[in-house]
């Protein structure tokens, strides 16, 4: 590998876990203590991290080896990725962010609101 490209990407993860470690560490307490967040719901923000860990090396891997070009992949979920993390940060109650709300059974079914939390057997 060309020490240029080493260098960049050494320089990508190295940013990618910084703002990982910017914002991760500190999030339950700040969702708990400036938004009044319960515990259950602190819970949920949290393990949405664990369920995309869990999904995307599936769902990416598929689409970087099958339709797309890696670096651009990366590049546009990198994007889309720190779009979203803005998007997050401008919410001030737990619920669906603005730009995605949910249909009326979802409203039914308590799904715009903590939803593993209760509902979800109900429905």
């Amino acid at each position: 590998m060309l020490l240029q490209m080493r260098l960049r990407l050494s320089v990508m993860m190295f940013f990618e876990y910084f703002i990982w470690g910017v914002w991760y560490v500190t999030l339950g307490t700040w969702l708990g203590q400036q938004l009044h967040f319960s515990g259950t719901e602190i819970g949920l923000a949290a393990g949405t991290t664990a369920l995309g860990a869990m999904l995307s090396p599936f769902l990416v891997g598929l689409m970087a080896d099958e339709w797309f070009a890696t670096q651009r992949l990366l590049a546009a979920l990198h994007g889309v990725g720190g779009v979203l993390l803005w998007v997050a940060s401008t919410q001030s109650k737990f619920g669906p962010m603005s730009g995605f709300r949910s249909n009326s059974r979802a409203r039914h079914c308590g799904l715009d609101r903590g939803w593993i939390a209760h509902r979800v057997s109900a429905c």
